[in-house]
């Protein structure tokens, strides 16, 4: 995900190793917004050479930007089959309400020096813990929670504080640097 001054711009690749898809679907809140058809990923098709089909995986869809926070879904067909589902929150305000961390902190997490994509890997995270949550009582249900492991750089938790639904929420962690 990626905002520009008056659009949301959805970007990925979606592949079933059994099956290419024939249509991708996005809906926002719900609401279908776009529809399209596979397109070339070549890199994808480098990563994944022995599926014939990898390298039409890739989807680009540019819709108007209308609330601040809100959730995606990316759905994969197979006809008018329903085959693959990519669900995840969508923040257009990441930039301005996640601090960023140091370059080399970000490189240790995640692999590379793309603040968005930290960022955007956080949210993708804290969105499969909400709908995880979501299947035993909701996070109205959670008390506290603690997070473990590489949380001291805000990866995953900061998202936990944005949210604010859960009244404590502690973070564990061996690296000392934030």
């Amino acid at each position: 995900m990626k905002t520009d001054k008056e659009a949301l711009l959805v970007t990925g690749w979606m592949m079933l190793p059994e099956r290419d898809l024939t249509g991708l679907r996005l809906y926002r809140n719900g609401q279908l917004v776009a529809e399209g058809e596979p397109q070339i990923r070549d890199d994808v098709g480098r990563a994944f050479p022995w599926i014939l089909h990898a390298r039409r995986s890739g989807f680009q869809f540019r819709v108007a930007e209308t609330e601040d926070i809100g959730w995606i879904e990316v759905v994969g067909l197979q006809g008018r089959r329903l085959v693959a589902r990519l669900r995840s929150m969508c923040r257009t305000d990441l930039d301005r309400v996640v601090p960023s961390p140091p370059t080399h902190v970000v490189v240790r997490e995640t692999g590379n020096a793309n603040l968005e994509f930290f960022k955007v890997g956080g949210l993708k995270s804290f969105s499969d813990f909400y709908d995880a949550i979501g299947r035993h009582g909701g996070f109205e249900s959670v008390r506290r929670m603690l997070e473990w492991g590489v949380c001291g750089c805000g990866h995953i938790i900061v998202n936990f504080l944005l949210d604010g639904t859960v009244p404590e929420v502690f973070g564990c962690d061996i690296d000392g640097e934030p």
